[in-house]
This record gives C-alpha cells, sequence and structure tokens, in this order.
C-alpha cells in the first residue's frame, strides 16, 4: 500500500514539507501497526542507502536539494552500526506513547496507539514531533 507521509517539526518557520510516497507492507488496522510499518520502510530504506566514510565535497545542485529540506549533510555513517527493526519500532512506539510527536490520517488527530484506522491507498499520514524548549531570559 502506498501512502503520503508529512513529517514536520512544530515551530519551525514556513511550510518546509512535502509529501514522501511511503510503501508499507502488509494490513493495518492501528495507529500501532502504523508507526511500525513507517518504521520499517525507513530502517530498510537507511539499510540500503550508500553510506560514505569519508566527505566529499557537495555540488551546487545536492547543496540547493539539501537546502530544501532544512539540513545539509555529507552522509557519513560515523558509527558504522545498522539500525534494529525491533528496538527502532518499541523506540518509535515509546516516542509515540510519552507525547514526543503527533499523528494524524488525513488531518484528523490520532490519539491512541490502539485507535482502530482505516488507511486507503494515497492517505495523507502527519508525524508532527513536538520540541521541547529551554533556554532563559537575557
Amino acid at each position: 500500500m502506498r501512502i503520503q507521509v508529512l513529517v514536520k517539526r512544530l515551530g519551525r518557520r514556513g511550510a518546509g514539507f512535502e509529501p514522501s510516497p511511503f510503501e508499507i507492507l502488509g494490513p493495518v488496522g492501528t495507529v500501532r501497526e502504523l508507526i511500525c510499518a513507517c518504521v520499517e520502510t525507513c530502517v530498510k530504506k537507511h539499510g540500503k542507502r550508500n553510506v560514505r566514510t569519508e566527505p566529499t565535497p557537495l555540488d551546487a545542485e545536492e547543496i540547493s536539494s539539501m537546502a530544501q529540506i532544512g539540513k545539509i549533510a555529507f552522509d557519513i555513517d560515523y558509527n558504522g552500526q545498522v539500525p534494529s527493526l525491533e528496538e527502532a519500532q518499541r523506540h518509535a512506539l515509546q516516542c509515540f506513547d510519552d507525547g514526543w510527536f503527533r499523528v494524524f490520517l488525513n488531518d484528523r488527530e490520532l490519539t491512541g496507539a490502539d485507535m482502530t484506522i482505516t488507511l486507503k491507498d494515497n492517505d495523507v499520514v502527519s508525524f508532527i514531533r513536538l520540541v521541547m524548549l529551554s533556554g532563559r531570559l537575557w
């Protein structure tokens, strides 16, 4: 099944996100299954990407495309560890339960991990990461 995923940090200036297509496997009936399916897609993408160990110069096209996302990086894997799917899913579910991010399905908030959902092709799923601000007054 193919869905459109939006990832946004609350408080970031401008609408710096675009829907990106996600292929998820199997039926999805709860929010828990949706989060696990999205994490599985991300872990598989991470495992397939070409990892560099030394920085190489970026050309203007690479810099401009990364600037649109909001992060310019060299894609260097400093620790060389392959992420564990089960650990990543457990971590994502714990973060959802703790309120670190919110999930919306077609502009409707999904409030609980065991909430039943009906997911169709090309549905828009939004993940909004809540960033805790800290600091002091000057």
